[in-house]
């Protein structure tokens, strides 16, 4: 059984209206601390006859990490029919104490892009021939970022431009840091909404990474190159 981990987060922000209220804004900054991180105890060694010592712990609670950034959101309708959404966030996260691992102090934690953005538009007819008809699109970016800490080689599988972004960064000549390259996806989609009598229907056709990229996801995962979705709806 392990100690719970400990966290302290600050925030502050500001928000504010723009172009005769159409468009609101938030900004935050933030910090958060995390401490009592379990780690390998380097006391728990085994004796000459392969016992380890009694009354030792396996892990301890020896670890501290921050992650400090901030995050602009601006959104609102433009008109009638057009809305519109952007966000920018940067982040910086990174290990701030380990006492089984000193030589990743200060290095950036795994699976936290320094930066990220994505910007979403949408129109929707309400009048004429075309009444009940949106469409939008959105992109989305990733900076690159740090997917494993290990030794020697890679343990993914994928093309040459994943397989490859493999660099030795710190600590032995075997210590290995495998990166992701930054990404940016498009989305499109299109809908039409109608009603009958007392229904309210809906169709929507979504293509997700319309460009069909090669990328993955903050998680480690290898995301679909291309998804498209028809989909219907109803309420009454």
């Amino acid at each position: 059984l392990q100690e719970n981990i400990t966290a302290e987060g600050r925030e502050i922000g500001a928000k504010g209206e723009i172009l005769d209220k159409k468009l609101y804004w938030m900004a935050t900054v933030y910090r958060i601390d995390r401490n009592d991180i379990p780690q390998a105890n380097p006391s728990y060694q085994a004796g000459e006859s392969g016992e380890f010592p009694p009354g030792v712990s396996q892990y301890i609670g020896a670890g501290a990490e921050r992650s400090e950034g901030a995050e602009l959101e601006v959104f609102g309708d433009l008109t009638k029919s057009w809305s519109f959404t952007a966000a920018i966030g940067a982040m910086d996260a990174r290990t701030l104490k380990s006492l089984n691992d000193r030589a990743s102090i200060g290095v950036v934690l795994l699976r936290a892009p320094k930066t990220n953005w994505g910007v979403t538009t949408r129109y929707r007819f309400t009048d004429g021939p075309l009444k009940g008809i949106g469409a939008g699109a959105a992109v989305r970016y990733t900076d690159s970022y740090f997917a494993r800490y290990g030794t020697f080689g890679s343990e993914v599988t994928g093309t040459g431009v994943i397989t490859d972004q493999i660099r030795l960064r710190y600590g032995p000549a075997n210590r290995v840091e495998e990166f992701r390259p930054s990404t940016t996806l498009a989305d499109v989609f299109v809908n039409y909404s109608f009603k009958t009598g007392r229904y309210n229907h809906s169709l929507a056709f979504n293509v997700k990474n319309v460009l069909g990229k090669e990328w993955w996801t903050v998680t480690g995962r290898q995301g679909v190159e291309r998804e498209m979705r028809l989909s219907y709806g109803v309420r009454f």
